[in-house]
């Protein structure tokens, strides 16, 4: 059995075509503990690529058998590897072995087929719901963060399976199935899918145990990573205008995706498949460095007050690693955390101790925590109540009205009035309309955003805009 050492990442090859027989050699896994609890050691048996499908081949030509073939594929992995390196990409792929070893029962056969694919070979499975039960049981593996140079990273993974004999008795077309049905469960963001025999079209793959599948149209997992590879996500800014102060104080970051096919994307369009593929946090890393790499050149321009603001999500926030994040960010690009606002959106779910702790501790150090969308949910007011906020954004729905509506102006007032009761900072986004800007320095909101002023646009395009905002309206 190859050592620890035998793993390496960064020279393992593409996941096999289909249309090959065999994947490639590929190095061994680690068969020591690791991070199994030291009472518990692994079950699993951890083969070569060869000896794994040798056993394949044998086991499904026999009348009587009945296995299952699992293709456990890990979300990002990619993204480990640029963030801190081949080495702890190595190391990472050890762990997710000696894990994925202690969820299998003993017999059962663990091997690395490349890049970032595992297989598992299950014995004496005879239905489908017996093998996604054993396919979310190897997902178990990653449920906990895995430590990486002493910091938590959280990793997802997705699992494509075949049966024999339904599906086959050889090994290509048990691996050709298994791998439609894996790339199935990257497409629609769904965890264990079953390989699925279409009358004409061959192979194709279905969920078992869930109605959900991709919506025609939009866009897959698979297609925000190599957007990311491609480097086709970029910042653009929108900026937020301040009356009181009379100039541009703060400029809202937010990523747009220019898609070859598809041209400019808005979020709505792709961040679902990012957070199903766990591509999400991510994306926030690179627009929260982008961003502060951004302000930083603005401020040496001589906007020396400027502010930025990025857009986050709970999933970000209940990171144990984010708010060193954010702070090793700042300070490699040499920015006082008064200078960053991040965002969380009303729609989101902020509850737990985690996420709380990692935004007060934000909160402590000067960063202002602002929630969007405020007033659209009902967790409006307990988050006010529970998180160290600092800052309002009145939801645009209520803004669209405002001053052709009572109810709309009403609400406003509401909101301005709770933000002046407690000392917050309030904004008033998607404001496209003269009349909506001077209805709402009427009611006592003085710090806007919106089409009227300037739509997103990107950051070469910022300081110019800068230069001659001054007054503002």
């Amino acid at each position: 059995m190859s050592t620890s050492a035998s793993l390496r990442s960064a020279r393992s090859g593409p996941s096999t075509p289909l249309d090959d027989p065999l994947p490639p050699p590929a190095a061994g896994i680690a068969s020591d503990s690791g991070d199994a609890p030291p009472s518990a050691r692994p079950t699993g048996v951890v083969v070569s690529p060869a000896a794994f499908f040798e056993r394949l081949q044998q086991s499904a030509g026999r009348p009587a058998s009945s296995l299952a073939l699992l293709i456990v594929d890990i979300s990002a992995f990619h993204s480990i590897n640029l963030a801190h390196g081949f080495a702890v990409g190595d190391r990472f792929l050890e762990m997710v072995g000696r894990r994925l070893a202690h969820r299998l029962r003993p017999g059962e056969l663990l091997t690395r087929l490349g890049g970032d694919e595992f297989g598992v070979l299950l014995s004496d499975v005879f239905d489908s719901a017996s093998a996604v039960a054993a396919g979310r049981e190897a997902l178990r593996a990653f449920s906990d963060p895995f430590q990486l140079n002493d910091r938590p990273h959280a990793a997802t993974a997705h699992v494509g399976l075949s049966l024999s004999p339904e599906h086959g008795r050889d090994v290509r077309t048990l691996l050709h199935a298994a791998r439609a049905a894996l790339r199935s469960a990257k497409e629609a963001g769904l965890d264990v899918v079953v390989a699925q025999l279409g009358a004409r079209e061959g192979w194709t793959s279905a969920a078992l145990l869930s109605p959900e599948v991709s919506e025609r149209g939009t866009v897959s997992g698979r297609e925000v990573r190599d957007g990311l590879l491609r480097g086709e996500f970029k910042v653009h800014y929108q900026p937020i205008h301040n009356f009181g102060t009379g100039r541009v104080d703060t400029l809202e970051a937010l990523v747009r995706w220019r898609h070859p096919a598809r041209g400019l994307l808005a979020p709505g369009a792709f961040l679902p498949a990012a957070e199903r593929s766990g591509l999400a946090h991510v994306i926030s890393v690179r627009v929260l460095d982008c961003a502060c790499d951004s302000l930083r050149r603005w401020r040496a321009r001589g906007h020396r007050q400027l502010r930025v603001a990025v857009n986050l999500s709970a999933q970000d926030f209940r990171r144990d690693d984010f708010a060193g994040t954010v702070a090793s960010t700042l300070e490699r690009h040499r920015l006082p955390p008064s200078s960053l606002e991040l965002e969380l959106t009303e729609h989101e779910q902020l509850d737990d101790d985690r996420a709380v702790s990692q935004a007060a501790e934000l909160a402590r150090h000067g960063v202002t925590l602002t929630i969007d969308d405020f007033g659209v949910k009902y967790s409006s007011l307990r988050y006010l109540h529970r998180l160290p906020v600092r800052a309002l954004k009145v939801d645009r729905s209520f803004v669209h009205d405002v001053g052709r509506s009572a109810a709309s102006n009403s609400i406003v007032s509401a909101v301005i009035g709770i933000a002046g009761k407690m000392g917050l900072r309030l904004v008033a986004e998607g404001v496209e309309e003269v009349r909506q800007m001077m209805e709402l320095r009427r009611l006592g909101c003085h710090i806007m955003q919106g089409f009227l002023f300037s739509p997103p646009v990107p950051a070469d395009a910022v300081g110019g805009y800068l230069d001659r905002s001054a007054p503002a309206m």
